[in-house]
């Protein structure tokens, strides 16, 4: 393999090439002048994965460079195009790959010579690209933080930040599962308790105004949201359209005495009858999902932790669920390929 690079040819298309090597990938890195390059620098820049390139346009200062006796393999290229010199002169063995450029733009001249090199694993051109532009394409304020957890190194932070993406739908997996389990479950309970109290109508009317006025609207909104899908008007539509902060609160103390008695049923696998058993994960998966929702960061949280209360309250409500659910689960998988260390392990 191949882990230094020298281009001889006119500055004008070594530049451009140089640069498009950088381009691809943040590990290239150019040094502008031959004599800028000593051992304990270039030692210490290798350590750190970095690709030298030396822009060079006379075959003897080649011939100098690779007889210099530098702690790399380096790839000799010469570069050409219409109407310039080919620089390869009376020393051709001087150099390993000859490429006339005529006709090739200075990324495809680029992808050419990382081929040949062999140099290991570098990126995609794309990759190498969107790496560096990371910043501006998903913004500097949601950017930077990968970049720092990654010493700055851009190819790290693009691959931690692909990490959070993929495990951020495993998690959504899981947690829609949880949901719609745990909408249903309330539900029934609160069907169940309308009908034993012999009320008419439906719970969602709400005839003793026993919900707050912001879960009432919310059962407003999403009746609307029906109405608007042009889908039948049905109580079972209108759950469909209740989010999960509909549900987180009515978990909450306000419904302690009135509610939470015949919710209780909802969970007949916990281990006492404490409302705050329920509601106290639910307020954290709750948040999670704001999260995700807003595609946020998520490595910063205890998804381990979280991971666990979820299937503890798929328990809660049925065994034989949470047992499916967990075989189905990528989260564990993904935590323990994560690429970088978490700060909640």
């Amino acid at each position: 393999m191949r882990n230094a690079l020298v281009l001889c040819g006119p500055p004008a298309s070594s530049k451009l090439v140089a640069h498009a090597l950088s381009d691809t990938d943040s590990r290239f890195v150019q040094f502008r002048r031959l004599d800028a390059i000593d051992r304990p620098s270039l030692v210490e820049q290798l350590a750190h994965g970095v690709i030298p390139i030396v822009q060079l346009d006379e075959a003897e200062r080649v011939r100098v460079l690779l007889s210099a006796g530098l702690p790399v393999t380096w790839l000799a290229v010469c570069l050409w195009g219409a109407g310039e010199v080919d620089l390869r002169g009376a020393e051709p063995e001087l150099f390993d790959l000859s490429l006339n450029t005529v006709g090739l733009s200075p990324d495809v001249v680029a992808a050419l010579v990382v081929q040949t090199a062999g140099l290991e694993q570098l990126p995609s051109l794309s990759a190498g690209v969107v790496s560096r532009r990371a910043r501006r394409l998903f913004g500097r304020p949601r950017f930077i933080g990968y970049l720092q957890h990654c010493g700055g190194n851009e190819p790290a932070a693009l691959e931690f930040y692909r990490w959070n993406s993929t495990t951020s739908a495993a998690m959504w997996e899981l947690l829609g599962y949880l949901e719609i389990a745990l909408r249903n479950a309330l539900a029934a309970r609160m069907s169940d308790r309308h009908r034993r109290k012999r009320r008419q109508g439906s719970w969602l009317d709400d005839p003793l105004n026993e919900l707050d006025a912001n879960s009432r609207a919310d059962i407003r909104k999403a009746r609307e949201r029906v109405v608007r899908k042009s889908k039948p008007a049905s109580d079972g539509q209108t759950i469909a359209e209740l989010g999960f902060g509909f549900w987180r609160y009515l978990l909450a103390r306000r419904y302690s005495s009135n509610l939470w008695p015949d919710l209780a049923g909802a969970f007949p696998n916990a281990p006492d009858r404490a409302r705050e058993t329920v509601e106290l994960p639910v307020i954290q998966i709750h948040h999670l999902r704001n999260r995700l929702a807003h595609h946020e960061r998520i490595w910063t949280v205890p998804l381990r932790e979280l991971h666990a209360e979820m299937l503890v309250l798929l328990a809660y409500m049925d065994e034989d669920l949470r047992s499916w659910v967990a075989d189905q689960s990528r989260v564990i998988e993904l935590l323990r390929s994560c690429p970088q260390p978490l700060p909640n392990p």
